[in-house]
């Protein structure tokens, strides 16, 4: 597409100033490329996934919480990479039975994108188990990006998920198409998904055809 571009807008300029006749490239048909569609896990493999993050948790030897929470919100939520890295423990609260995330941006220009987000009751043991294990200070998840990226890659591989690489993007997709698909309205799943209402354009386009498939 940028090499089209290059040569529709060189010999239009040529043409215009007058340095050839005719301009050449005006017949040639130019697409706009569009970028192929996200890779989602499929339900089967989602439920593998948090068998095997279920598995991590219940280890009698190593119990490592932070495999299940980190697949669990990510699946329950489907929030980015940067902000499930910005969280704070503070940011998970639990009033009266009811466990919420809020997801928060310190850039007024990016308010849009601040948002609370209901949990299932189930993850509160789970919370603070991982809390009692990691007692994270500043961050939910005292670590890298990077490091949260190996975690699920790592989690994928032992749930024998090979298709594709489990990975922050996948769950997130994957998470706003099980939405859908469930019903939820869309004007409920961008709000949830922290999207500005021409973001979601491109976004409810690609959440269709993925839940068509």
């Amino acid at each position: 597409a940028r090499r089209i571009t290059t040569l529709k807008v060189f010999f239009g300029w040529l043409h215009g100033v007058g340095v050839i006749g005719t301009d050449p490239a005006e017949p040639v048909v130019q697409q706009p490329a569009r970028p192929p569609l996200p890779e989602i896990l499929r339900d089967e493999e989602v439920n593998r996934l948090l068998s095997t993050a279920r598995d991590l948790l219940w280890d009698r030897n190593r119990p490592d919480a932070r495999p299940y929470l980190l697949v669990t919100l990510l699946m329950q939520t489907g929030m980015k990479k940067a902000e499930c890295a910005r969280l704070t423990p503070a940011d998970m609260t639990t009033t009266g039975g009811v466990s919420e995330v809020s997801v928060r941006y310190a850039d007024e220009a990016h308010a849009h994108k601040n948002r609370t987000l209901a949990l299932h009751a189930s993850l509160t043991p789970v919370l603070n188990q991982y809390l009692e294990q990691y007692k994270p200070k500043d961050f939910l998840f005292d670590c890298t990006p990077r490091n949260l990226e190996y975690v699920l890659e790592e989690t994928g591989e032992k749930a024998g998920i090979k298709r594709l690489q489990v990975g922050f993007e996948a769950l997130r997709w994957t998470s706003a198409v099980r939405d859908f698909r469930m019903g939820m309205p869309e004007e409920r799943l961008r709000q949830k998904m922290g999207l500005s209402k021409i973001s979601w354009r491109e976004t409810r386009e690609k959440i269709h055809k993925l839940a068509g498939r």
